[in-house]
This record gives structure tokens, C-alpha cells and sequence, in this order.
């Protein structure tokens, strides 16, 4: 990068952790080595026990680096929505603290934005693994008619596919980057993350925002990044092993997203694949998972609230029913 820093945009990197003990160190280094080093770097933690404090104390003497703590775990929204709040910047990029970035994944991803100034998010190839012919953990994520968010080319492997960079429906929320213009604009409440998700499918909330409001989603496979995905999309065997918490949010938060982002005239289009998978979640759930039923006591608790944001997302909208059915509905 030959520029000076006074010409460079000034990114913020956010890392929030929450027993990452055993992953987060390689993160970190990842970070440090981009060929893009105009940035600050965040590690907000989330009340750790497994000594993850004492792994990011490690780096307090590097360039740029802050660490925050909290005395709760505040969840992945929570967390950064607190970051974000605190600091200026002309992009954002979220980093999970188990994601290993090539050096030149900001750079790459930064370089997107010149390309279109409606592009309001940038998402990279993240494969599982450092191989010859590696699996593919995303190139982004189409919204399909169920109002599943599904990871493009998930499992594949990289040689067997052709994988372009272009416009997609969603973004990974495993290593987005955001423009400024867009988080100012996607802010609910004074909010970038829907506090009443905590975690998981909070980026298919982002998503689903941004699509409403105008922005689009780019997918650059040049930027590239290692994630060795712990949650299994679809898979019965490995649910099981996820805690509970997790899957409590997961399940909890299909029903939020829809009732706060989805229209009515698509969702009765669509309400012969949306409800038929509702119903057969909750079924599972009451036979294998039934701590997860309370996410119904717990949407009708928060209504209110609930279509408080829906009111807010709904009036905010830039584009119509029949154009997001055109652009953004996968068959």
C-alpha cells in the first residue's frame, strides 16, 4: 500500500469472544498480518472462563489493539452492537474469533466498494481448511422461499465448483465488511444488531435489512478466509452436541426474523413452504429439544417490542414487495 494513512479509510476490526481460548490467538495474528493495516482492532469479551483474557492480554502492546471485557455475556449481538456504538470509522469488519483472514482478505474486500455505491456489505470465500482442494464453508447466502438463509456452495469442494465474485442475497456473519453509509442507515433503535437475538441468525437479520433498504450484498471470491464452521446447517447428528442456548436462539429467532422483516403479500405467496417447515421444527423441537418451545412464551412476551421493530423496518423499506420478490427470492 503505498498511500499515507491520511488518504486511507479508517477500518475498525471487531472481535467478540466468548471462550475462545484455543482459537482466538490465531485470529488475532491473522489480523496483523493483512497487507491493509490502517486499523483499529476490538476484542470485546464476553465474561470468559476458560481464560480467554489471558490469551488476548497477550497482544495489549500491539499496534491499534484495544480489549474490552464485560462482567455478563452479553451475546454476539450485544457485544458488538456495544463496539460499534463507541467508535468511528469508514468501514466494519466483524471477525469471528475462529476465522484465519489471508493477508490479503481487506484489502481485497475494501478494494469491492469502488465498484458500486450501492454496495453497502462485502462477504469473502471462507473455506474449512488450508488444502489443496479445500471444503467451502460459504460464498455468501441465497434466501430461499422457506425464509432460510442458505450458505452458497457449503460443503462443496472448491475444485469441483466455479465460484464467481457477484451480487448475493446474504452475508456470512462469520467475517462481513460493512460501509459506514450502510450501518448508520441499518440502525434500529440505535441498534445494528436486534438485541432480541443475541446470537445466531443475527446476519440473516443484516441481511435481510439491507435488501430492504436499498443496499446490496457482494460477494468477492479473491477475499479469502479460513472457518472451520462448528454449526452444521441441517445436520441432525451434530445439533445435538450444540448448546443449548444456541439452539433455544436459533429456533427462537426464525420466528422473529420473519415477523419483523417479512411482507405480507410475499409471506402468503410463500406460506405453503414457510409454515410446513415452522411446524416441523417445532415438532422436532417438542420431541428432541423442548427447552426450545420457550421461544414462543418468550415472542409473546416481547410483541410489543417485536412489531415495534417490525413498524420501524417496514417504514424504512426502499423496496417493494414485487421487486424483493424478484431480485431476492430464490426458487
Amino acid at each position: 500500500m503505498n498511500k499515507s494513512f491520511a488518504d486511507l479509510p479508517k477500518v475498525v476490526l471487531v472481535i467478540v469472544t466468548w471462550n475462545h481460548s484455543k482459537t482466538v490467538a490465531d485470529t488475532i495474528e491473522s489480523v496483523y498480518r493483512q497487507s491493509f493495516n490502517n486499523f483499529t482492532l476490538v476484542v470485546h469479551d464476553n465474561n470468559s472462563t476458560d481464560g480467554t483474557i489471558d490469551v488476548l492480554k497477550r497482544y495489549e502492546n500491539y499496534p491499534n489493539f484495544v480489549l474490552s471485557a464485560s462482567d455478563l455475556n452479553e451475546g454476539f449481538c450485544g457485544g458488538n452492537n456495544l463496539i460499534i456504538s463507541k467508535y468511528d470509522f469508514d468501514y466494519l469488519l466483524l471477525v469471528n474469533p475462529d476465522i484465519i483472514m489471508y493477508p490479503d482478505y481487506l484489502e481485497n474486500a475494501l478494494s469491492t466498494f469502488k465498484s458500486d455505491p450501492s454496495i453497502g456489505a462485502v462477504c469473502g470465500l471462507l473455506i474449512q481448511s488450508e488444502v489443496v482442494n479445500p471444503v467451502i464453508d460459504s460464498a455468501g447466502m441465497s434466501l430461499m422461499k422457506d425464509r432460510r438463509f442458505c450458505l452458497n456452495f457449503h460443503g462443496k469442494k472448491l475444485g469441483d465448483v466455479s465460484i464467481k465474485s457477484g451480487f448475493v442475497h446474504g452475508l456470512d456473519g462469520a467475517l462481513p465488511l460493512f460501509k459506514r453509509e450502510a450501518v448508520d442507515q441499518l440502525l434500529l433503535n440505535g441498534y445494528f444488531f436486534n438485541p432480541l437475538f443475541f446470537s445466531h441468525k443475527e446476519d440473516w437479520d443484516i441481511s435481510w435489512r439491507m435488501l430492504l433498504f436499498g443496499w446490496k450484498i457482494y460477494f468477492n471470491a479473491n477475499a479469502i478466509a479460513i472457518h472451520p464452521r462448528g454449526f452444521k446447517p441441517n445436520n441432525i447428528k451434530e445439533r445435538g452436541k450444540i448448546n443449548p442456548k444456541v439452539k433455544y436462539d436459533a429456533f427462537k429467532n426464525q420466528f422473529i426474523l420473519i415477523l419483523i422483516n417479512d411482507d405480507k403479500w410475499n409471506f402468503l405467496k410463500d406460506l405453503f413452504h414457510i409454515v410446513p417447515r415452522l411446524i416441523l421444527i417445532t415438532l422436532y423441537c417438542f420431541l428432541n429439544e423442548r427447552k426450545s418451545l420457550r421461544a414462543y412464551s418468550y415472542i409473546y412476551k416481547n410483541r410489543k417490542e417485536i412489531f415495534s421493530y417490525r413498524r420501524l423496518v417496514q417504514q424504512k423499506r426502499k423496496i417493494s414487495p414485487s421487486e424483493f420478490r424478484k431480485f431476492y427470492l430464490s426458487e
